[in-house]
């Protein structure tokens, strides 16, 4: 203990001044409950919805993980999803227009026009993705959770769909 202008101070002055905050914030919350502020919210007495898509990986830690429910809330997504859900999309036109073709007809899908368009836009959708996904790791850090993903051959994507028909 240290004399401090006549008193005796104990403990960590640092961690008590951290504490400050904390103890506003609940005076405050006790405060609104104590008025009632809080006692007409939409789904009181019951739990919070889990929305599975703010969910982040085990290695992220609670403040990260906290951060990105808030940036979710609040509208925020970053390029690298965005241009996710953009080749998701192409992917699937593309396995649609592939189904049209099966084992004996497969060697026409190469020269199938509509297949070629559809393998031109997941290709641009996947470079888009790709080049987005390196600028949201720079910004995000290495952890960033996504992965580059693969374009393929024109021939890799019909000999896949010709083998699931």
């Amino acid at each position: 203990m240290a004399a401090r202008s006549g008193r005796l101070v104990s403990g960590n002055t640092s961690s008590r001044m951290a504490m400050v905050p904390q103890a506003m914030a609940e005076a405050r919350i006790t405060e609104a409950m104590n008025a009632g502020v809080l006692d007409n919210l939409a789904g009181k007495g019951k739990p919070l919805a889990r929305d599975a898509s703010t969910e982040t990986p085990w290695d992220v830690d609670a403040g990260n993980a906290a951060l990105n429910r808030v940036l979710k809330a609040a509208g925020y997504k970053p390029k690298s999803v965005d241009a996710m859900n953009r080749l998701k999309l192409k992917s699937e036109v593309l396995g649609k227009v592939l189904a049209r073709f099966d084992g004996t007809t497969a060697h026409a899908a190469h020269l199938d026009k509509d297949v070629k368009l559809a393998y031109r836009e997941k290709e641009s959708a996947a470079k888009e993705y790709n080049q987005s996904l390196i600028v949201d790791q720079e910004q995000y850090g290495s952890g960033w959770p996504l992965r580059p993903a693969k374009i393929g051959t024109l021939e890799e994507h019909v000999v896949d769909a010709t083998r699931n028909t």
